[in-house]
């Protein structure tokens, strides 16, 4: 045993780092038993209980058993896998598939093959990764860039073939490349012109099904269409087959191509100097054509075009039709068409100018004046038809003539042409008739006018107040037809033909399927199926399936389902209506029905005069709307345009109206933009589900669900599922109920009824006329009730307000009522009427009986006690000792009166005093007492 217990020993030797040594064995001699010779024989001890050493690099520790077994399961670990490793393998294949097993140990040679080189291999610095290329080389053909200098892909990259080093790897400073061409490589690599053999014809076996026997230059057409073919390269063969036919090709050109001219019939040909057999024109030579007197040519690319110029020859004719113009004095004078421009000579040294639509056909007389009208005799019946330019005679005019019943009266001395027309009613006179249309453009008609030049046949389109000026009196009865007439429209979804111009006291019905009728009445677009019968009745875009009728009365756009009846009414949402004058109806699904009525709310009506319903500023907003929007004034229209009007008053008359239509344009902006912000507020909705019956009914924003009944009845913002009827009542919070004249319900769940009640406590109810439930809270709750608390209830927190039939006045004096044919209460808390107060004063009484004979006796018995112990008290005792006493005493107290008998002794020695005594009263009662004392 060495050591102790947390100490060290060194048993190196000299110093603590001596280098001695130390031995736990050693040698003895032995003697062979064969032999019998001593040989000196080595022996050792096993020292247990080593502490694990350090293992570390400069460790000199021990280490134990334990520690050297640990690096013995990983040798053996490793020796395993280096087993298994030496005896395994991995196959090398190539790309034909075929691959050979290399184990460890064998070597893998890569080396150069065809058109290939192996780098040299090189080692990172780790020395465990080793790197080699193998690059292509010696090929015949390479990229080349814009330098000529051969390129090499690595990757999808393509370098310079120099800046890949001979271990394959590229250098530091390579620059990516782009490939320009394909360029031949000599032995050397470099870019060399080289001699190319072996191309195969790509023209030769062209081939086509349609025809089996092609000549070189049909298959070298085919190729050059053909995606696979047109950009192969091409041999020597292929070359000289081009050269052969390029031969062939000038050998034709050179020989010219021959020209001959000849004539039929009475045709003129002058080919003196000219051999039979023709001109040869040879490449290079032209050949011109000269046109002669009436003959023109037109020269175009690639085309020749040789004709007669008829217009000449009609220029040097003397025909019945002619070109004319209307020179700058007013007379008609003949112009002649020279190419394609007119002129005023035959020469055409005087054009007539750019505008050919000045130039008119007119038939000219015999001795050539165009200014003399000339009939035009044997014309055919033209047809008569829409697009049709064919000229009518006289006969077909007869025709219509007779087909519209009037008589046409030819008059040669209207000197502008206008020709009377009478028929069975009124002369109606066909002439020229202008006006500006909303282009601002003048526009002038021929149409029947009547003796105050205004025309016969004007419509009224059925939207935006247009007009149509028209002398087709079927087109006219169409439109009244399809378009009605003044005042009266009903759109069944036709076309909306032109207007020519506008009115603006005309009912118009924009949309589909809508009806106007009434003076400046109108349906906006998209309001379909609606209907607007009045005075100044409108309905706005898109409320379809609205009505307004009565005068101004007005259904704001986008209101579908609305109605509004009577004057002066306007509502804005769907499913809206009004009936009566002035109401203002701005929520889906509400009503107002009498005098003016405001309603800013949803599913809420009103029955009666001046009543509000919703947040009166926004009430506020859209009465100004509606306003602003009825005191916009519609520009007055222009008066009709003069008949024949000058210059000046044509241009004064176009200023007008183009100042009306901007005047118009803004008006009707505005009313629009007004529509859209009445449309916009009655949205800004936040009451709804409220009932109003009476005049002068408020109903205040988000009082949902109120009911008022009654003239100038009150119910407060936000007093919702209120309340309120009768004169003047009034809820100022929500499920508050006032019924009665000037009733008041204060508080929230506060109920008045009665005249003049009022509810001012929560949940608290004034009943009866000028009932007040004004206790607060505090003071209901802080009340303390008369009895046993214990055994009461409903008082404290337990209550929540009021319930008053009376009230105390201002100079105190108090108001009760009499609570009549009250139940009986059967609960803790319910009220009690006077005949459970009398059944309970009458047991009261039986109780204070027996209690009054209970106390008379307990008098009685006190007095006979009083008398008893007088008596008993009165009894002497024995003071001698040893001796006995016995006595007897009478007492009186009051009325009662007691006798009492006593025994007493005291002991021997004086100290022990023994005690009975007995007492009868007049009462009748018995008493009896024993004591003993002890006496020092």
């Amino acid at each position: 045993y060495l050591g102790q217990p947390q100490k060290q020993y060194n048993f190196a030797g000299r110093g603590e780092k001596g280098g001695g040594v130390m031995s736990v064995g050693g040698i003895i001699p032995e003697r062979d038993a064969t032999t019998g010779i001593y040989q000196n024989v080595s022996y050792g001890r096993i020292i247990q209980n080593v502490a694990p050493g350090l293992i570390g690099a400069n460790s000199t520790d021990a280490i134990n058993g334990s520690q050297l077994y640990v690096i013995y399961e990983a040798i053996n670990k490793d020796l395993e896998r280096l087993k298994n490793l030496t005896g395994s393998s991995f196959v090398l294949k190539t790309n034909n598939g075929q691959g050979n097993p290399i184990k460890l140990g064998d070597t893998v040679r890569v080396v150069d093959g065809a058109n290939t080189k192996v780098s040299t291999i090189t080692s990172n610095k780790k020395g465990d990764e080793y790197t080699y290329s193998i690059n292509v080389d010696g090929l015949p053909m390479a990229f080349k860039d814009t330098n000529g200098a051969p390129l090499v892909k690595v990757g999808d990259t393509f370098y310079k073939a120099s800046d890949i080093g001979s271990d394959g790897k590229l250098s530091s400073d390579a620059q990516e490349a782009i490939p320009t061409a394909v360029t031949l490589l000599d032995k050397d690599g470099n870019p060399t012109v080289q001699k190319l053999e072996g191309i195969k014809s790509s023209i030769s076996d062209v081939t086509d099904p349609n025809n089996t026997s092609l000549t070189f230059t049909e298959k070298l057409e085919l190729a050059a269409k053909d995606e696979n073919r047109k950009n192969a390269a091409v041999n020597v063969s292929d070359l000289n087959e081009v050269a052969k036919a390029a031969a062939n090709a000038k050998t034709t050109a050179d020989k010219g191509f021959n020209v001959k001219t000849s004539a039929t019939d009475d045709g003129v040909v002058d080919n003196k100097g000219i051999s039979k057999s023709g001109d040869i024109i040879k490449p290079g030579e032209s050949l011109t054509f000269i046109a002669g007197h009436d003959i023109a040519i037109t020269q175009e690319k690639g085309t020749i075009t040789i004709a007669a110029n008829t217009q000449a020859i009609v220029n040097d004719s003397q025909l019945p039709t002619v070109y004319t113009i209307t020179d700058d004095n007013g007379q008609i004078v003949k112009v002649y068409k020279v190419g394609n421009k007119f002129y005023y000579d035959v020469a055409g040294a005087k054009p007539v100018g750019t505008d050919v639509s000045k130039i008119m056909v007119s038939v000219q007389g015999a001795d050539g004046d165009m200014n003399k009208a000339a009939k035009l005799g044997n014309v055919a019946d033209g047809r008569i038809e829409r697009g049709s330019k064919e000229a009518v005679n006289g006969g077909q005019l007869f025709g219509l003539q007779e087909y519209l019943g009037v008589t046409l009266i030819n008059n040669d001395n209207h000197v502008d042409n206008s020709t009377t027309t009478v028929n069975q009613l009124n002369p109606v006179e066909i002439k020229e008739y202008s006006f500006i249309n909303e282009k601002n453009e003048k526009v002038t008609v021929r149409v029947p006018l009547d003796e105050q030049n205004k025309p016969y046949l004007k419509t009224y389109n059925v939207n935006n107040n247009g007009e149509y000026i028209t002398n087709n009196i079927y087109s006219a009865i169409r439109n009244i037809n399809e378009q009605g007439t003044k005042y009266f429209h009903v759109n069944a979804g036709q076309d909306i033909p032109e207007a020519q111009i506008t009115n603006s006291d005309d009912s118009s019905a924009s949309a589909i399927f809508s009806t106007a009728i009434g003076y400046q009445s109108n349906v906006g677009s998209g309001a379909s199926h609606s209907l607007a019968v009045g005075t100044q009745n409108e309905i706005g875009k898109d409320a379809a399936n609205a009505v307004a009728i009565g005068s101004s009365a007005t259904v704001i756009q986008d209101s579908d389902n609305a109605i509004a009846i009577g004057k002066d009414g306007t509502v804005a949402g769907n499913n809206t209506i009004s009936v009566g004058t002035g109401h203002i109806v701005a929520g889906d699904n509400s009503g107002a029905i009498g005098d003016p009525t405001t309603i800013n709310a949803k599913s809420s009506y009103s029955v009666g005069n001046n009543n509000s319903i919703g947040d009166e500023a926004v009430i506020d907003e859209i009465e100004k709307a509606i306003k602003e929007r009825k005191e916009l004034k519609r520009p007055d229209p222009l008066p009709a345009l003069e008949a024949n009007p000058t210059d000046e008053q044509l241009k004064d008359y176009q200023a007008k109206l183009a100042k009306y239509q901007t005047e118009l344009a803004d008006y009707l902006k505005k009313k629009e933009a007004l529509a859209a912000k009445i449309k916009d507020l009655s949205a800004q909705v936040t009451t709804e589900n409220v009932m109003a019956m009476g005049n002068e009914i408020k109903v205040g924003a988000k009082a949902n669900n109120a009911v008022a009944v009654g003239t100038k009845v009150t119910i407060d913002a936000e007093a919702s599922d209120a309340v309120a009827m009768g004169t003047s009542a009034h809820v100022k919070a929500s499920n508050g109920v006032a019924i009665g004249n000037s009733a008041v319900a204060e508080a929230k769940n506060g109920v008045a009824i009665g005249n003049n009640a009022k509810a001012v406590t929560e949940n608290s109810i004034a009943l009866g006329a000028n009932a007040e439930a004004k206790q607060t809270l505090e003071q209901l709750q802080s009340a303390v009730p008369w009895g046993n608390l214990a055994n009461v209830r409903g008082y404290g927190k337990e209550v929540i307000g009021e319930v008053s039939v009376g009230r105390t006045t201002e100079d105190g004096k108090q108001e009760v009522r009499r609570i009549t044919n009250v139940a009986a209460g059967s609960a803790p808390t319910d009220a009690v009427n006077v005949s459970q107060l009398y059944g309970l004063g009458s047991d009261m009484s039986k109780q204070l009986g027996r209690l009054n004979q209970r106390v008379g006796k307990l008098a009685r018995d006190l007095e006979g006690v009083g008398a008893t112990s007088a008596a008993m008290a009165s009894l002497p005792q024995a003071y001698i000792p040893g001796k006995s006493l016995v006595a007897v005493s009478v007492g009186s107290h009051k009325s009662a009166q007691a006798v009492a008998i006593g025994v007493s002794r005291i002991s021997d020695n004086g100290k022990i005093i023994l005690k009975l005594n007995a007492g009868h009263n007049t009462v009748g009662d018995t008493s009896v007492g024993a004591g003993v004392g002890f006496q020092f």
